[in-house]
């Protein structure tokens, strides 16, 4: 049965994908890679699960496909449930920002996905709204008193910070000639010739797509 990307996960696959997430020497966390899936929600360009996965599970070896899918799925079916949220003018987070280590993480990793972006990460676009509270949060900047915004602040701050940067995209987006590209993901499309995402280091053709 074809999996469906479009369905929410519920809280036990939630936590599932969680501890796949937080485990091992190389892991980035959930709350880093919930950052990051909510700036690619809302991003200027489209930006391909090839792209960001190799941040999420870097160097990640698969011991089968049904490995690999109990994984990548959930990951797509989480960033489309972001994408839906964003899109009804609500943000779900299932990181705890009340914990100041998973907020720190969290603004991490939303700037990793900025930095995945050319055009939201090189030159600033007039009237974007400004990154300087992430990059505080993260470390990025002088102590965050000096820019008068505290954890605790930003704590506050979030949610509509995060739908003032998503409308903002989004009206850029529209004004644009594609307005279409960031529409839910319904699979994942791997070239023939690119290496399997599973790590064997094999061409897809000649393995998870055999």
């Amino acid at each position: 049965m074809t999996e469906d990307l479009q369905r929410p996960l519920n809280g036990v696959e939630l936590n599932r994908l969680a501890l796949v997430l937080d485990e091992g020497e190389r892991a980035v966390g959930y709350a880093f890679t919930e950052g990051m899936l909510v700036a690619i929600a809302s991003a200027p360009s489209a930006i391909s699960p090839h792209e960001w996965l190799a941040w999420v599970l870097p160097d990640q070896e698969w011991g089968s496909k049904d490995e690999y899918a109990a994984v990548i799925y959930p990951l797509i079916r989480l960033l489309n449930s972001l994408y839906a949220g964003l899109g009804q003018g609500e943000i779900s987070l299932w990181t705890r920002i009340d914990d100041d280590s998973e907020l720190v993480l969290w603004c991490i990793g939303y700037l990793a996905g900025v930095d995945l972006d050319p055009i939201w990460s090189g030159t600033p676009v007039f009237g974007a709204p400004s990154l300087k509270p992430w990059r505080s949060a993260a470390g990025e900047l002088p102590p965050r008193e000096a820019l008068g915004c505290s954890l605790d602040d930003l704590r506050e701050q979030l949610p509509a910070a995060v739908m003032d940067m998503h409308a903002f995209w989004l009206e850029w987006r529209l004004a644009g000639e594609d307005p279409d590209d960031h529409r839910p993901i319904h699979s994942i499309r791997i070239g023939r010739n690119e290496p399997c995402p599973c790590g064997s280091g094999r061409k897809y053709k000649h393995c998870c797509r055999a």
